[in-house]
């Protein structure tokens, strides 16, 4: 995205993909740094912190020498400095706000193992011409193809949210679908990660766009030969796909962690719960927009939820009653919900699977809110959050490719 400064003599070939991991504290952090030479022999390039949901950041300058390498970052008053050990590592150090930790790099084949474990990468164009980055594995046409639905948020397609999520979760799933010979496709809603659109306001959407998106992403596959498609919606993602079935042709329908009560309710007790001294202003902010009347004066203790820029999408989504929207569908519907989910607990899968007499309900035990083992009396809870290197909770797959296969 910008021209960066080159050194030329007898400098390292440093064009090309590369990738490190960062620690920060308990957490991992991959970064990656894009370079490229245009047509006058300058060095170009980018980075991206794809665990926090950004791409294509980039450079404020870069040097390269016979056996080193130092990129600036002004907006982030960061610096990289690293000195080459061959043609395709590099040792150095991150420099970011006074902080100073240890980052290596690898130059990425084509070939490379952690490319390919990702799957295939594909763009489809939505309406609004609008494109949307997603990666899959896909097998036979004939064969089962699940579209995974990402939660609220700026949760990516592999399951990681830059406000603090780092699990893999969707990607660990795709992966345990593949090996069972089912395809899936996973992908970065509008507006994040890779489906990041120009001139993008936050006011401008409503949980129509995001639902209307995954009907042309199921359109966008029967149009290349795929039939058996099915459903799979997290946590939002869970809504947006029971919506989206109702008008797109799949096989059917699995909600992973869906809330089973309207929005309104669920925030009233929350914040009722964490706020009481301010139930009587909840009530009358929740009533206006759900009447779909935006609200000007909002007290600052209750502007995090309720910010202007957001509100025409509270409005959209307070419409919706999960278990009135599941009634609706006639194909099979698979509830799953863990046990050890403190942000959506048991009482939603059972309330869903109410709204639906064909729907089987699966309640996995000890399984959290990014589909992992919370361990004994959910004490890991917290650390599966940001453990990428944790497992999927094996019980999952093992209930989707089981149900699929039945029906």
């Amino acid at each position: 995205m910008a021209a960066l400064a080159f050194c030329n003599v007898k400098a390292q070939n440093a064009a090309g993909d590369w990738k490190g991991i960062l620690h920060v504290g308990n957490v991992q952090l991959a970064i990656e740094f894009h370079f490229q030479k245009n047509d006058a022999g300058v060095l170009t390039g980018t980075w991206d912190s794809p665990d926090q949901g950004a791409f294509g950041l980039p450079f404020s300058q870069i040097r390269v020498t016979q056996d080193s390498l130092i990129a600036d970052i002004e907006t982030i008053n960061g610096n990289y400095t690293g000195k080459f050990s061959g043609k395709d590592s590099i040792s150095g150090v991150w420099m970011q706000g006074g902080s100073k930790l240890p980052l290596n790099f690898t130059r990425k084949r084509a070939d490379n193992t952690d490319v390919a474990d990702r799957g295939e990468d594909i763009s489809i164009q939505v309406r609004d011409s609008v494109e949307i980055k997603g990666s899959g594995w896909f097998h036979d046409r004939k064969a089962p193809l699940v579209v995974i639905i990402a939660g609220s948020g700026p949760t990516d397609r592999d399951g990681n949210n830059r406000l603090g999520v780092f699990s893999n979760s969707y990607l660990m799933l795709g992966k345990k679908l593949d090996s069972a010979g089912i395809s899936s496709f996973r992908y970065d809603k509008r507006g994040v990660a890779r489906s990041i659109m120009r001139n993008f306001n936050q006011q401008d959407l409503t949980i129509q766009e995001y639902i209307n998106d995954v009907v042309d992403i199921v359109n966008w596959f029967h149009q290349r030969g795929y039939s058996n498609i099915w459903l799979a919606g997290h946590s939002e993602g869970s809504l947006l796909g029971m919506v989206a079935a109702q008008e797109a042709h799949v096989k059917g329908f699995i909600s992973i962690a869906g809330a089973g009560f309207p929005a309104g309710e669920i925030l009233r007790k929350q914040l009722n719960g964490s706020l009481p001294s301010l139930e009587g202003e909840t009530e009358r902010i929740l009533s206006s927009l759900e009447k779909g009347q935006l609200v000007a004066d909002v007290p600052d203790s209750l502007k995090g939820i309720f910010i202007s820029s957001i509100q025409p999408y509270l409005i959209s989504w307070l419409k919706y009653d999960p278990v009135k929207e599941l009634e609706k569908l006639n194909c099979p519907v698979l509830i799953v919900q863990g046990t050890c989910d403190s942000q959506v607990d048991s009482t939603n899968a059972i309330a869903l699977s109410k709204g639906n007499k064909k729907a089987t309900l699966k309640l996995i035990r000890n399984m959290t809110h990014v589909l992992k083992d919370g361990g004994n009396n959910c004490a890991d809870e917290l650390k599966t959050y940001s453990d990428q290197a944790m497992a999927l909770i094996p019980e999952l797959a093992e209930d989707i490719i089981g149900f699929i296969r039945s029906n």
